[in-house]
């Protein structure tokens, strides 16, 4: 298959900010990390500072896969919000662990500046805590915390190492809401106990993903989201992959702005865009020209619904199994069968 506008955006170097001088975005793909956003100097319909510093969405999220659990962790912000989520599935049980906190308005989230130098995302209370200490320079992130509810509890301290190139990339969510999203496929060694057993075997391979999320999403937004981490045969061989396929709802530009796209062993390539059908428990995703055909079957999941006065949110958080295929640049053909996956389907009022 040849390479075509809709499904090959190449990456470009990473300027020195995100937000520049005069107060634009830079929107497209690029090649590394971001050192400065400086979203605070961005003219979001020349609202003063501590007013757009209410309306920024941040967050950074682990999402690891080992043995037959799948753990998303994640540190949330957004303007005076912050909470944490811990929710393990255990795909041998179909059982959903949730250990999170939704005290929207008590112990402030924390959030890197940028994934470089040690820089920390982490949010701690009496009951959980968690914790990511960045350095993409090196290739590496580590990732500790706790957790407990009535009934159990987990603690971990995951030692994250980079495998491929990176999805950077800056999409006009509106003509005025700007969003960053970096997402890192990563192999997975070191310890989570649940309920002081260990989960995790370092003489498998196990793999993770991080995503560090920030920008100005409009009052009302969403998106659907899927993504899975395994290994997969090609040629008769055995390569690392992963996909990560999002539709933004308030996308302006989806053909050219989008975070679609695949891990193959060291190297990321886009995709294009895609939209999730669902019936029932079975989500269809695929694209205009067949180039990816996923299906996802959802086995269970984790729901939050909130409807305070101005704020919304509607949130669902599914566990299962991918099996499909997606088309490579060279007209190979990446398959997949009842592989452990992840997705979501996100609404928000804020």
């Amino acid at each position: 298959m040849k390479d075509n506008k809709f499904y090959k955006r190449q990456p470009v170097k990473t300027p020195d900010s995100l937000i520049n001088k005069d107060k634009s975005c830079n929107y497209g793909t690029f090649k590394s990390q971001f050192k400065n956003f400086n979203f605070q100097n961005y003219k979001l319909f020349n609202l003063p500072k501590f007013i757009k510093k209410h309306r920024l969405t941040r967050w950074e999220v682990v999402e690891a896969s080992f043995g037959s659990y799948v753990f998303l962790g994640v540190v949330y912000k957004v303007g005076v919000l912050s909470f944490n989520m811990f929710i393990l599935y255990d795909d041998l049980e179909n059982k959903v662990y949730n250990f999170g906190t939704e005290n929207l308005f008590i112990k402030k989230s924390k959030i890197a500046k940028s994934l470089l130098n040690k820089e920390i995302s982490e949010k701690s209370s009496r009951k959980d805590s968690i914790k990511f200490i960045n350095e993409f320079e090196k290739g590496y992130c580590k990732v500790l915390g706790h957790a407990k509810n009535k009934k159990e509890s987990i603690s971990f301290e995951l030692d994250l190492e980079v495998i491929s190139e990176p999805s950077i990339v800056s999409i006009p969510l509106t003509k005025n809401n700007p969003l960053y999203t970096e997402k890192d496929l990563m192999s997975l060694k070191g310890t989570f106990k649940l309920n002081g057993k260990e989960l995790v075997n370092d003489s498998e391979i196990n793999y993770a993903i991080i995503d560090d999320h920030r920008g100005y999403y409009p009052r009302k937004s969403g998106y659907d989201w899927l993504t899975t981490m395994s290994k997969v045969e090609l040629n008769n061989k055995t390569y690392d992959f992963g996909f990560n396929l999002t539709y933004f709802y308030k996308n302006i530009n989806q053909d050219v702005y989008n975070e679609n796209g695949y891990w193959l062993n060291d190297k990321y390539h886009s995709l294009p865009v895609v939209k999730f059908y669902r019936e029932n428990d079975i989500w269809t995703i695929k694209d205009e020209k067949n180039i990816v055909n996923i299906t996802f079957k959802v086995k269970n999941n984790h729901l939050i619904y909130k409807n305070l006065l101005l704020l919304k949110i509607d949130y669902l958080l599914a566990f299962g199994t991918v099996s499909g295929y997606i088309n490579t640049y060279s007209g190979e053909v990446i398959t997949f069968k009842d592989t452990l996956a992840l997705g979501e389907k996100r609404f928000t009022k804020l």
